[in-house]
Order: structure tokens, then C-alpha cells, then sequence
């Protein structure tokens, strides 16, 4: 038995064979032998390397939060384009921190796998990018028959950093708006920064109040119809408005006709009111009431005049108290006949007036 020496000479792609040659001795003949099973062996082409470059789309810093983010890729090598597949992988600021600066490893699969095409492809967008810090990409190429297959990253065009939102404090708006002769007012809500999450009616007396579903987190204004049931009995409601940062506003709307009757002097008690419901406004008729009084949370008096068929807003913010349990009493003087509405509400919008 005898074993040959060892050599390299096998750079060539093919396949090779072996061939062994006995000598004979002075009891055998001289032989040779060789086949193509056990004496052969098949060297196949060293796989290619092609070139990997990704974009990241955001890139560089100050990227807002949220942001919709996407790669792209090419992969090319000396004859054209490749083929295969290419696989993305989003680092988050911890992923990215842990290796050092770039997406080298772990990560988020990003969507799936996509098929180059002319030897580039375009990622789907993904708005996995809320959390404050730096965020990176990594392509993951599958090789092809004649290309090997490698992965890309780096911590210039396949990054971005996207800074902390500001706090959102601000609590969403309400604006009223009138409905001239059809007796009913709408109410418009908007927050223009984290996006409103509930519209709810905490009061609701004699309305007919319609509040349309929208998406939680909208920036898009929401308006909220209101209508009279009895047109002779007071109407309130106070809408509650909430943001997705938990801030709260309250949209109140209370009002109530006054008719001067034989022998009475009209009045209207409105209760539970808001402090920033600090305007009341006076729509009166012809013939219409002399004088307004009205008497808030039973300390302050402000006695109004008024003439026919005017419109007036008075302040009355300085008599609310915190919280939302003010009580303003109006009274009506005037000739038999005489009517008003009466309003209190936060002064932003259209006047209430019928």
C-alpha cells in the first residue's frame, strides 16, 4: 500500500482523475489502474464577489418620529447586473448601539425578501422609527450561481437619527359654529398635535347630538352636530375632547329662550358650567328684553342693557370659579311678548345666535 503526495494543482474548474502505475516485481506484472468513480474528483468555480450598496431614505439627522423610512439597494459585479434576492434588516438605537455604530448584526426584518431586478431593489416603508436615537439598515444578499452571498452595512447612507418629539401639553381646540334658522350648531375639535383619541358628551340636555367616529390619533378636524330637541326648553351640552398625550378640553355649549309672559319675569338657572365658559351672549328679539341680569355662582351680579333685535357678548370670566360647578342665574326684563336667547359659552367660533 502507498499513498501519493499531496498537491494543489487543481485551480482549474473541471474535473480531475487519478491514475495509478505498479511497477511490477519478480513475482507480479507491471499494472496500471484508474475509473471514474473512486479515482475522481469535480473542482467547480470559485464563487464571485459582487458589490453591495444600500440608501437609506430618511438619512443624517433630525428625523422626526414616526417617520416613514425605506432602503434601497444595488448589487453589481464586472459582467451586469445580479440576480437573487436581497433581504432587509432595521437596527433600532439599542440594535445600533450594540454594534457600535452600524447594523453589522440582529435587527428587524424589514417586509420580505425582494428580487432583484436589474440588479437593484426598493424596500417596502416601514414607521417602526418612534423611539428617539439612531436607526440603521442592513441588506442581506442571497448569491446567485455565480456570485457569492454577502451583506451590507455601513453608518453613513444607511442611517438616520430621529430626535425626541416635543412634549405635546397643548389640549385639543374647539370652535363653535352656528347654523343660521335651522337651530342647530356644530362644534369642531382638532389637535394638531399628538391627534385627538375620544370625543365624548358628558351633558347632553334636550340635543340631539351627533358625534362621528374618527381615527384615534387624527390631526383632521372632527365636528360634532348639535340640534334642539324641545325648541321652548334650555339646551346644554359640554363635549369632552381627548388627545393621545391624555390632554383634555371641554366643549361646552348652554342656551335658553326667554319669553316675556303676563305678569312674570322670565328666568333660566344654568348649572355645571365650566370656568372657561366665560362669555355669555345676549341674541335678542323685536320685541326683544330692556335688561339682562345675571347673577353668577350667587356673588356677582352684572346687569346688562340691551335693544331690539342686537347681539351682544358680555365677559363674565372674572365671577367663574375653578372647576365645573358655576351656576349663572339669568333673568329677563322686558313687555309682554319680549323674548331673548341667552348663551354661555368660551367665545371661540361663530356667535350662537339663531
Amino acid at each position: 500500500m502507498a499513498t501519493s503526495d499531496a498537491t494543489t494543482a487543481t485551480g482549474a474548474a473541471g474535473t480531475y482523475c487519478w491514475r495509478a502505475e505498479y511497477s511490477g516485481d519478480g513475482a507480479y506484472l507491471a499494472a496500471t489502474h484508474t475509473n471514474s468513480t473512486s479515482e475522481c474528483f469535480t473542482v467547480v468555480a470559485a464563487l464571485l464577489v459582487a458589490t453591495i450598496a444600500t440608501t437609506s431614505t430618511p438619512t443624517g439627522p433630525g428625523v422626526a418620529a414616526g417617520t416613514s423610512a425605506s432602503a434601497a439597494v444595488t448589487v453589481a459585479h464586472a459582467s451586469g447586473a445580479s440576480t437573487g434576492t436581497v433581504t432587509f434588516f432595521l437596527c433600532a438605537p439599542a440594535d445600533v448601539t450594540a454594534n457600535g455604530g452600524t447594523c453589522a448584526a440582529v435587527g428587524t426584518q424589514v417586509g420580505a425578501a425582494k428580487a432583484l431586478t436589474g440588479g437593484a431593489a426598493t424596500l417596502d416603508a416601514t414607521t417602526a422609527t418612534a423611539a428617539a436615537g439612531t436607526y440603521c439598515w442592513r441588506a442581506e444578499y442571497s448569491g446567485d450561481a455565480t456570485y457569492a452571498a454577502g451583506s451590507h452595512t455601513n453608518d453613513s447612507s444607511e442611517c438616520f437619527t430621529v430626535v425626541a418629539a416635543a412634549p405635546d401639553d397643548t389640549p385639543p381646540v374647539c370652535v363653535l359654529k352656528t347654523i343660521v334658522g335651522g337651530r342647530k350648531w356644530t362644534v369642531t375639535a382638532r389637535d394638531t398635535g399628538t391627534g385627538l383619541k375620544f370625543i365624548g358628551a358628558t351633558v347632553n340636555v334636550n340635543s340631539n347630538t351627533v358625534i362621528p367616529a374618527f381615527t384615534p390619533g387624527t390631526a383632521a378636524s372632527v365636528v360634532v352636530t348639535m340640534s334642539r330637541i324641545n325648541l321652548a326648553a334650555p339646551i346644554h351640552v359640554e363635549l369632552l375632547a381627548t388627545d393621545m398625550a391624555g390632554n383634555t378640553a371641554i366643549c361646552d355649549l348652554a342656551g335658553a329662550l326667554l319669553i316675556k309672559s303676563e305678569g312674570e319675569r322670565p328666568r333660566v338657572v344654568f348649572c355645571d358650567i365650566p370656568q372657561v365658559e366665560g362669555k355669555l351672549t345676549v341674541c335678542n328679539g323685536d320685541p326683544g328684553m330692556r335688561k339682562i341680569v345675571v347673577r353668577v355662582n350667587n356673588c356677582h351680579e352684572f346687569e346688562l342693557r340691551v335693544r331690539p333685535n342686537e347681539n351682544t357678548t358680555f365677559d363674565i370670566s372674572e365671577a367663574m370659579r375653578p372647576g365645573s360647578t358655576n351656576v349663572i342665574i339669568v333673568r329677563g326684563e322686558g313687555w309682554r311678548g319680549a323674548e331673548t336667547e341667552v348663551w354661555v359659552w368660551d367665545g371661540r367660533g361663530d356667535l350662537p345666535c339663531e
